[in-house]
């Protein structure tokens, strides 16, 4: 279920949104990350968020094109989410959704659309009562864990009061890592992104890719539908050098054809 929150101005999804359902010609979906938060970018804190959301994207076939780590500025979020609604699909942002006085992100990101942000009155009145029933004090800064921008949508997480609020193409999400997966877990499924069926292979040798970076090059230009990816790694434990080269095709055939040309030629 969606809950509509003034909805009337809003933009319709991407329209490659309708054509990744409805039309044969289809155009591989976009996303783009932006983590918000001034203790990312001290190093005070680690992020995890866009992992999760880097290995959800990719199981759904959506290429996750761009990430960026931001401050808590408002014309930071407000240029950075302008621009990258723009550039890609989706948006996914991450942090910046409290009450204190650093959390900015709703305010900044419906400055973005040329909006406003009004209360949620039902947000509102759950948050009064989940502290009510944990006799935990507040002030009127809590009030902006329930101010959204207006208009926009509203998905329901299971499990949380707050829900992922969502304008025109950009999905805004909390920054603590287990809130964030279920709120992404909520938002996929809003989205009706399917996992799909990729085929993979990875395969590993002792050259150095000096030894062999023209070959590969020649390989992924004759097969451009197949991504090819060349990743030296140490292996401390066993004190030597090895380079993983992973194939990931739409079939098993192409895989195969491309996996055995790379053995005959690099390994």
């Amino acid at each position: 279920m969606i809950c509509n929150f003034n909805t009337t101005r809003l933009k319709s999804f991407p329209k490659h949104y309708y054509c990744r359902n409805f039309s044969k010609a289809v155009k591989q979906l976009t996303a783009s990350g932006i983590v918000i938060g001034d203790e990312i970018l001290n190093g005070s804190t680690r992020d995890s968020n866009m992992h999760d959301l880097c290995k959800t994207m990719y199981k759904r076939g959506v290429n996750l094109s761009e990430v960026r780590v931001i401050g808590d500025v408002h014309e930071q979020i407000k240029e950075t989410v302008e621009e990258m609604s723009q550039k890609t699909d989706f948006v996914f942002t991450t942090g910046g959704i409290g009450p204190t006085h650093d959390d900015i992100t709703y305010e900044s990101i419906a400055s973005a659309f040329g909006l406003k942000t009004k209360l949620h009155n039902g947000t509102w009145e759950d948050l009064k009562k989940w502290y009510a029933k944990r006799k935990i004090s507040y002030d009127s800064r809590a009030k902006s864990m329930a101010l959204f921008p207006d208009p926009c949508k509203l998905v329901p997480v299971k499990g949380l009061i707050t829900p992922v609020v969502n304008v025109n193409n950009v999905y805004i999400l909390a920054g603590v890592p287990s809130v964030f997966r279920l709120m992404l877990e909520s938002t996929v499924q809003y989205l009706d992104l399917q996992v799909k069926k990729l085929w993979v292979q990875t395969v590993s040798t002792k050259k150095r890719e000096v030894e062999f970076s023209r070959q590969l090059e020649q390989i992924q230009s004759n097969f451009p539908q197949v991504k090819i990816g060349s990743y030296p790694k140490w292996l401390t434990e066993k004190n030597s050098f090895k380079v993983f080269i992973r194939i990931e095709a739409p079939d098993e055939n192409l895989g195969l054809k491309v996996t055995n040309l790379i053995r005959q030629q690099i390994l």
